[in-house]
Parts: C-alpha cells; sequence; structure tokens
C-alpha cells in the first residue's frame, strides 16, 4: 500500500511548486496564495463519474492519473495518462500548453487529486478538476477500465 504524504510534506510541495514557476511573471508567493485562496472551493470542482461518458476525453477533458505507474497499469480511465503526484513538477511538459484546457485529475479515491488540482491551480492551470470518489468510485459504478496489453499478447 503507498503511503500518503503528510500536510506538512504537501505544504512544502505547493510551496516548491509556487516558487519554481509563478503562474504570472511579477507575481509574488504571497499574491499566488492569494489569488488561489480567492479561488472557488475545492468542492466545487469535483465532478461525478455519471457525468462524464466512459471516454472522459469526449467531454474535452485532458484526463490524468495521479496513481503510481504500478497502480495505473493494474487498470486506468480509458485515454488518461499516468503522471503520479510526487512528479508532478518535473513533467509539467506532459500537461496541455494552453493552461485554460480543461484537465480532469483523479486518483485511488479522491485524495491525491485533489493535492494535485491544488498544485496545477497554483500553477496557473484554471480548469481542472477532479474526480469524486476517484477509480474506486468509478469501477463501483461499472464504469469500464483500460489495461494495457499483457507483456507477449499480439493487439
Amino acid at each position: 500500500m503507498c503511503k500518503l504524504p503528510t500536510t506538512r510534506s504537501l505544504l512544502v510541495l505547493l510551496f516548491m511548486l509556487a516558487w519554481i514557476q509563478m503562474p504570472q511573471a511579477g507575481d509574488s508567493f504571497k499574491t499566488v496564495i492569494e489569488n488561489y485562496l480567492a479561488a472557488e472551493p475545492i468542492e466545487n470542482l469535483r465532478i461525478q463519474p455519471d457525468a462524464l461518458q466512459d471516454d472522459p476525453r469526449e467531454d474535452f477533458y485532458f484526463v490524468v492519473d495521479v496513481r503510481t505507474p504500478h497502480e495505473f497499469e493494474a487498470g486506468h480511465i480509458r485515454g488518461a495518462i499516468n503522471l503520479p503526484y510526487y512528479q508532478l513538477p518535473a513533467h509539467l511538459q506532459r500537461l496541455p500548453a494552453e493552461r485554460g484546457e480543461a484537465i480532469l485529475v483523479y486518483c485511488e479515491s479522491a485524495q491525491r487529486s485533489t493535492h494535485a488540482l491544488m498544485a496545477l491551480r497554483l500553477l496557473g492551470y484554471g480548469n481542472v478538476w477532479y474526480l469524486n470518489g476517484g477509480i474506486t468510485r468509478w469501477q463501483r459504478e461499472g464504469r469500464p477500465i483500460a489495461t494495457p496489453p499483457a507483456a507477449g499478447k499480439q493487439p
């Protein structure tokens, strides 16, 4: 089982993300935090599984699975890319260049995805949403799961 981070380590991560790349040139860390706190409450940024199609890309979402690679390989939402939340700062180039594009993040239950959502919003991605209940709820509601082909099998 994957050990989840403490609140303190997440705050350090958010500080580092804001320090590495400010959303707007010239913004201070204080301005970034003030802008974030003035934004919508995180509860307003969740999407219920039944509000999405089986492939959320059809709903115009760029889909990011923030779980570990091992979890991703066990099954993921169709069309998702795997970007573990602890590697987020190192792989921002894999995200849409347009920071206003709709991004859907998810994890196992929604804990890691909400942290990823907060980090992305601090970095200026203003249209980020998280899947309420994560992939656990997605599966519980009978939604399809994609898995990579087994080694040695032909497609």
